[in-house]
């Protein structure tokens, strides 16, 4: 009985095989191939990984003071204000990203108000390297993000990019500061701005170098900033990217 199983085992095993080599046989006579017919999975890409990925500066999920680590990119986020008696919360010390994103659950909040005189300024800032030097954003066209202001604030901002011509850590320029930018009226509504990088200007009458263009491969940070003397101020930052992936 034992014989008889392993012989119809092997003639069963030997028709399989043929049958198999008969399938293989017609479909290479029929100029097919198996591997045609093969079902192999298709992995999608991390989105991290692509170039809208890599372009995202900052989301704030997160809610550390690093913006994300991507792109060669590994600068600070922080808050900046004048002497002249203006306030800001958080301050820089204390930075960290509020409750209330745009469809996400954090996002960057600054709030505070402007000393009623003298050379008024406060904004928050990201830094795209550390230790602070140029970062190259050059294959990019611009930079988006979505912003607010909460309700009974001043809604004007200027939104800038110190480069290597206006930051002063860069070591070139003699009259620093004057970075090109653009101003904004925020809305109490999350919106999205794109603003190329060929929008961007200087002010007029200051500033040494007066180059012609922001220069996007010696990128120092973004930053937006209110100077309206005397005017509170409430607003909100969330996804920060670089635009113009091809």
């Amino acid at each position: 009985m034992k014989s008889r199983v392993s012989l119809n085992a092997a003639t069963a095993a030997l028709a399989a095989g043929a049958a198999a080599m008969s399938m293989s046989m017609a479909l290479v006579m029929s100029g097919c191939s198996l591997d045609q017919f093969r079902k192999d999975p298709v992995v999608a890409p991390r989105p991290e990984a692509t170039c809208e990925g890599q372009a995202l500066v900052e989301n704030a999920e997160d809610r550390n003071d690093q913006v994300l680590l991507r792109g060669n990119r590994n600068g600070y986020i922080y808050t900046y204000l004048d002497k002249a008696g203006s306030t800001i919360t958080p301050t820089e010390s204390q930075f960290r990203m509020e409750k209330g994103g745009a469809d996400s659950n954090y996002a960057i909040h600054i709030k505070g108000k402007l000393a009623p005189t003298g050379e008024t300024f406060a904004g928050v800032g990201l830094d795209l390297r550390d230790p602070r030097k140029p970062y190259d954003a050059s294959q990019y066209k611009g930079v988006s993000f979505v912003a607010k202001v909460a309700k009974g604030t001043s809604p004007y901002v200027r939104f800038k990019i110190p480069d290597a011509n206006t930051d002063p850590d860069a070591k070139v320029c003699t009259e620093c500061f004057n970075d090109f930018g653009i101003g904004i009226e925020l809305t109490e509504e999350w919106t999205r701005y794109e603003v190329p990088f060929s929008e961007l200007k200087q002010e007029g009458g200051w500033g040494k170098p007066r180059p012609p263009a922001v220069d996007p491969s010696k990128i120092m940070a973004l930053q937006w900033q209110v100077t309206s003397a005397g005017t509170a101020f409430d607003i909100w930052i969330d996804d920060v990217s670089f635009i113009g992936c091809p």
